[in-house]
């Protein structure tokens, strides 16, 4: 038989023991659920760290395209219409182009390219045909001049557009003011349109008679290839000389439709002439040409 000593001692064994027990089981369970707060943790942690930046990336390409487009445009129109000696004589070449200038016709200046195309002199393919409308001169405050393309083609692209005009503002200030403007692309990737509302500010040579170069800032926004809505704002004026084929200098910030950041594009500096801009996305650098080869 135990005594009364002995069953005490083993009532407080016992006792120990379950509460022992009953501490690991508590520690478990502790541990158990600490682990699954880190593994909720470090997913939530990784699922906002590991961004995919290649929807901005695809979408400002499609914007580079689209400004290219309406810079390169935009430096035929201006040497045209500061051309003198087109304005006497109503013939030109400009830009590979066969240039014709006539006050009593329904289209005052036509751009005119061989169906077969030509080289632009920059690297780019035109085909077609841009009939420009300006009833009340080129530099007429009152009245815009507007742009109509016929069978016009831009480095093989189609471009067609809804409304394509040009305001005067006085000095050497213009403003291009385009609707829908559709660059359908060859290679059958899609069509990017684009809506501008630009500035266009004309440097002219030391003579004060032809434009040497071209200050571009405002508005630009567009659908990309794949259906998303980019728009962009100039923040630090867009450079054409006038003799590159590519833009320079300018700083533009770019907001995609259905995410959470935004890009800050620069443009390659006045001394060079390079496809290419840089894109920054949260602090990480995407470089990339602003007309890309086709068919890959």
């Amino acid at each position: 038989m135990l005594t009364m000593t002995n069953k005490t001692i083993l009532n407080i064994r016992l006792k120990f023991m379950s509460v022992f027990k009953n501490n690991n089981l508590v520690l478990t369970l502790m541990l158990f659920l600490a682990g699954i707060i880190f593994f909720a943790t470090s997913c939530k942690k990784n699922s906002n760290t590991m961004v995919d930046y290649s929807f901005g990336v695809e979408l400002s390409s499609d914007y580079a395209s689209a400004q290219h487009l309406s810079v390169s445009l935009a430096n035929t129109y201006f040497k045209c219409i500061y051309d003198t000696a087109l304005m006497n004589t109503g013939h030109a070449t400009i830009d590979g182009a066969n240039i014709q200038y006539s006050v009593d016709s329904l289209f005052q200046l036509k751009i005119i390219y061989p169906p077969w195309g030509n080289d632009d002199g920059y690297g780019n393919w035109r085909q077609g045909e841009i009939h420009i409308r300006a009833d009340g001169g080129f530099f007429n405050e009152n009245e815009d001049v507007k742009f109509n393309f016929e069978s016009f083609n831009f480095s093989k692209d189609t471009i067609v557009a809804h409304d394509y005009s040009i305001k005067y503002l006085g000095n050497t200030n213009f403003q291009m003011l385009s609707d829908s403007v559709c660059r359908i692309m060859e290679d059958t990737t899609g069509i990017i349109v684009f809506y501008s509302q630009q500035q266009f500010n004309v440097g002219l040579d030391d003579s004060q008679t032809m434009p040497e170069q071209l200050n571009i800032s405002g508005l630009l926004q567009g659908k990309s290839r794949g259906g998303y809505r980019f728009e962009t704002t100039t923040k630090e004026d867009i450079f054409s000389d006038l003799t590159c084929n590519w833009m320079k200098q300018g700083e533009v910030e770019i907001l995609y439709e259905g995410v959470d950041y935004s890009g800050t594009m620069f443009f390659s500096d006045t001394t060079v002439c390079d496809n290419w801009y840089n894109l920054v996305i949260d602090g990480v650098d995407f470089p990339s040409k602003i007309q890309k080869p086709k068919w890959q």
